[in-house]
Formats: C-alpha cells, structure tokens, sequence
C-alpha cells in the first residue's frame, strides 16, 4: 500500500511510505505523487520507505522496466529504506538505473537514510496532491 506522501520544506525532501502487499498500482500512485511534487516544490530529495512492506508482488520485469526509467527528481539524492521482503528487488532497480541519473542508496534502516540523506529533525507533512 502506497501511502500520502509526505515533504518536508526545510530539508527540501520528500517521503513516501510503503506498507503491507507492495504492488505495481502502489509504484505507479508513487511516480503520480512525486511528479507532482515536483511540480509544487521542484527537485527534491527522495526518501522512500519500504520498511513495513510485508510481501512484495512486483514482478522483476516490472522493476527492470522501472529501473531504466529515467530519474523524476533528476540530478537529487534517492535513500531507499528495504527490509527483507523488497531488498533484492531494489537492488535489482538499483542495477537498471540509467548511467546519467543519481544512483539511489538502498539501506537496511530509516536512521541510516537520515544519515544518507543528511537529514535530522525533519518535519514531514502530508502534501495534498490533485490524484
């Protein structure tokens, strides 16, 4: 399930949260949200927490497919949060990326993509999107 994402002005970073059947619709409602995200705040960094997703049903087709999509927020740091059940299908994103993008960091824990992403107290608010 993809949930309302989230930004946070002062660190200028956006976040997206995942949790129980991680599905193509759930990738597909992200990308909607960070385009438009894009369009209210401009480039942003990314951080994207798969954390409590419970099973993962993307195909690796699909995230091939996605991982050779070029970057939405081009030219931003990306901290993927990947527990067990999604772990080697971000890596697997991680290695389709295009050269020219901003290889995202696949990390074990929130902490270390605060860390990765330089973040600290951030304040993250929901951002109401047009989808």
């Amino acid at each position: 399930m993809f949930h309302p994402i989230g930004y946070d002005q002062q660190s200028r970073t956006y976040l997206a949260r995942f949790s129980g059947t991680l599905t193509d619709q759930d990738m597909a409602a992200s990308d909607v949200a960070a385009r438009e995200c894009l369009a209210l705040h401009g480039p942003t960094a990314g951080l994207l927490d798969f954390s409590h997703v419970e099973t993962c049903a993307l195909t690796s087709a699909k995230t091939v497919s996605r991982g050779s999509q070029p970057q939405i927020m081009v030219g931003q740091k990306r901290a993927i949060v990947a527990n067990a059940a999604v772990y080697g299908m971000m890596r697997m994103f991680h290695a389709y990326q295009p050269q020219d993008s901003v290889a995202p960091m696949i990390l074990r824990t929130l902490p270390e993509a605060y860390d990765a992403l330089g973040l600290v107290a951030c304040n993250f608010h929901p951002v109401a999107l047009d989808h």
